[in-house]
């Protein structure tokens, strides 16, 4: 190989990640999710699984408690694998929001103040 292709790769893969990052800049749609199942009653341990509008991370709660960037992270990656699944075994309330990789938040939620506005479901474990 030569080296003006090598350098050629190279600067092709840096334009690549401008173009992403620039793209990015201009993303002011927060993401929407859903966990899957959602509230219901169950006779055994639970896959909760997330689905999400887009690529976005998943910050949550297991104990009722208000999520924040301190809380347990779900990395999502939206295209090529599938993303960690939580396992329910029992009466459990999780409350959760999506943030992508431009930095939006679900409906808004401000995780450093006292808002309410995060998603919750509620899986009732017999």
């Amino acid at each position: 190989m030569s080296h003006t292709y090598l350098i050629m790769e190279f600067a092709n893969g840096l334009i690549g990640m401008i173009k992403v990052a620039y793209n990015n800049s201009k993303d002011h749609q927060p993401p929407s999710s859903k966990a899957v199942p959602g509230n219901g009653k169950f006779s055994g341990p639970v896959e909760v699984s997330f689905e999400t509008s887009e690529a976005s991370n998943i910050y949550y709660t297991l104990d009722g408690s208000r999520p924040t960037f301190e809380s347990e992270k779900i990395k999502l990656s939206g295209i090529r694998e599938d993303a960690e699944t939580l396992k329910v075994d029992k009466t459990t309330t999780i409350n959760w929001f999506a943030v992508d990789a431009a930095g939006n938040i679900e409906k808004n939620y401000n995780p450093l103040s006292k808002g309410n506005n995060f998603n919750s479901v509620t899986l009732t474990i017999k």
